[in-house]
């Protein structure tokens, strides 16, 4: 693959991350039909694209698979998001787990606030050691242009103004 072709699926991966992050967020705001396990599960799928899309800038392959403590020992030193590594096994549950309901294993709404919290903080570490690596990102990812990397507010919380 092409360096260009790389960093054109390097981007098509944090695109979509970005866009299930926002269905996170969006449905974590929701007052009608709100579902925790919605909100986890995109949360979870937010963080590995991120991470796919950091292995695919490395031209690191990978497998079909929803371990995000797999994904991220598989980038090189140097990456910050390798700091969580040993400690994603709860949001990488949300990948499958919330397919079948299971009234004993159901996410809160702690659960999903705390997902999206995560995977904004894997999506934004990401980013931006893609920057110190010289991936010319397009703004809509560079970390702090985008409301993606601001703390979600519950439906209940006013929003502050300036």
């Amino acid at each position: 693959m092409t360096s260009e072709a790389r960093v054109h699926l390097t981007i098509k991966w944090l695109d979509r991350a970005a866009y299930d992050l926002e269905a996170a967020k969006h449905q974590f705001a929701e007052r009608t039909g709100y579902q925790p396990y919605h909100t986890c599960f995109w949360a979870q799928q937010a963080a590995e694209k991120a991470i796919k899309a950091a292995l695919t800038f490395e031209s690191l392959p990978f497998e079909h698979t929803h371990n995000l403590d797999d994904l991220v020992t598989r980038l090189p030193e140097g990456w910050q998001v390798r700091r969580v590594a040993g400690r994603l096994l709860t949001l990488a549950s949300y990948g499958v787990d919330t397919r079948y309901p299971d009234p004993l294993r159901e996410p809160t709404r702690q659960d999903a606030e705390q997902a999206i919290t995560q995977a904004q903080a894997i999506y934004g570490a990401i980013c931006r050691d893609l920057v110190r690596r010289q991936c010319p990102l397009p703004p809509r990812h560079i970390p702090g242009d985008r409301p993606s990397t601001q703390t979600p507010r519950t439906p209940n919380q006013e929003e502050k103004r300036p």
